[in-house]
């Protein structure tokens, strides 16, 4: 991994620890789709080798805030579409999610803003670094 090549732990840590928790939402979403019935269709993801290959902190986590925002937007998309079809069920089940995209983004935002504050000071992004290794 990136961060872990650069020496920043704490970094490879906290987004490790993200991607679980997106594989847990992605597995409650599709264990409610089948519980409702629905057919769970999966497809690789491509992703874009510029995004893939990034190599500076900064850049890293504004591409994830823009996946937390686009997440979002999606989740409130899909509510909307629930309640316009009276499907109040969903779109309950749809609320947690949105409630934690709140939160995400708020946190990715925080680091993003935090990491920009940074940019010029290495011994406060190994700060940051340290503090993530401990959430």
């Amino acid at each position: 991994m990136f961060f872990e090549s650069i020496g920043l732990s704490g970094f490879s840590s906290w987004l490790q620890n993200h991607y679980k928790e997106e594989l847990g939402h992605a597995t409650r979403l599709m264990d409610y789709l089948l519980f409702r019935g629905a057919s769970v269709h999966l497809q690789d993801v491509s992703i874009d080798p510029e995004i893939k290959n990034q190599e500076d902190v900064s850049q890293i986590f504004t591409t994830l805030l823009s996946l937390e925002t686009t997440s979002t937007a999606a989740f409130q998309r899909l509510t909307e579409k629930a309640l316009e079809l009276k499907d109040y069920e969903t779109s309950v089940f749809l609320q947690k999610f949105l409630e934690i995209q709140l939160l995400e983004e708020y946190t990715v935002n925080r680091l993003v803003k935090r990491i920009h504050f940074a940019k010029e000071n290495p011994s406060a992004l190994l700060r940051i670094d340290h503090e993530l290794k401990n959430q």
